[in-house]
């Protein structure tokens, strides 16, 4: 399937300078890359509409590229399985960033941004009514997806959505008197962000097994970013591909809160 920009966009989505990971195996990294333009491919196949209009509006912000860093993870935890190639983890990861890119044309009309990625907006382009109707269209086509991989993904993603949701509305409300403006803080960094970047690393770990189990170590560190002590029965081979993952979560964790501490002055927008 080709649509107009595709190819541009899928250069910018991939990234050619690196991965939105630091991944030091170069065999990993080929797979990776490799996977992951299979997974840029069919990101445009399924926010495709019956009507142009739509589709246009649809694949706005995929043509303004990103990181795809919550497929990349999925793709990346399914590396610790048996069969991190089959079809259920590339659909996952298709999930997994179309639902990020829903909330983000409504995050754009929440802020009244003109710029994402770079790109106009879509309610610039547009108009807000149009940004977050496009918004839900993306959430259905995420919701089909997730259809196919079963009813317990389907589960997951109910519980990551709702936890979505919640962090965005929290970004709406100034802490309580009586509350921690930073615990708030982190509430709602947690639900808005956390919640899908735990679920990508969840479902790439979930499908890319063969019984569709995921290890008890695995659950602790993708849905908390840590794992305590008594979790830790056995520990991580140096090397794994669950290290590797563990170590570059652990990386972006502590990115992210030095930026959070850098620039940080209240829970508000």
């Amino acid at each position: 399937m080709t649509t107009r920009g595709t190819e541009g966009a899928h250069a910018r989505g991939t990234g050619g300078a690196g991965l939105a990971l630091p991944v030091s195996d170069p065999d990993l990294e080929a797979r990776l890359r490799s996977r992951l333009e299979e997974v840029e491919k069919a990101l445009y196949g399924h926010v495709q509409s019956r009507f142009p209009y739509v589709t246009a509006a649809a694949s706005h912000l995929l043509d303004a590229g990103g990181k795809r860093f919550r497929p990349l993870l999925v793709l990346l935890a399914a590396e610790a399985g048996d069969h991190p190639d089959v079809d259920d983890v590339a659909t996952a990861a298709c999930v997994v960033e179309i639902t990020h890119l829903g909330s983000l044309y409504h995050d754009d009309v929440m802020d009244e941004a003109d710029l994402r990625r770079g790109a106009v907006s879509a309610n610039a382009r547009w108009d807000n009514l149009v940004a977050i109707l496009t918004g839900d269209f993306l959430f259905a086509k995420s919701s089909e997806l997730t259809a196919q991989l079963g009813a317990d993904a389907v589960r997951i993603q109910a519980e990551t959505f709702s936890r979505l949701v919640e962090g965005q509305i929290l970004e709406t409300v100034e802490p309580g008197p009586d509350e921690d403006p930073l615990a708030h803080y982190l509430e709602v960094v947690a639900g808005k962000t956390g919640s899908l970047i735990a679920t990508s690393a969840r479902y790439g770990a979930r499908f890319g097994s063969e019984d569709g189990r995921v290890p008890a170590t695995f659950e602790v560190i993708f849905l908390t970013g840590w794992a305590p002590a008594e979790t830790q029965q056995k520990p991580l081979r140096p090397g794994s591909a669950v290290s590797r993952l563990a170590d570059a979560l652990g990386a972006e964790e502590r990115s992210a809160g030095e930026r959070a501490g850098a620039t940080m002055k209240g829970p508000g927008r």
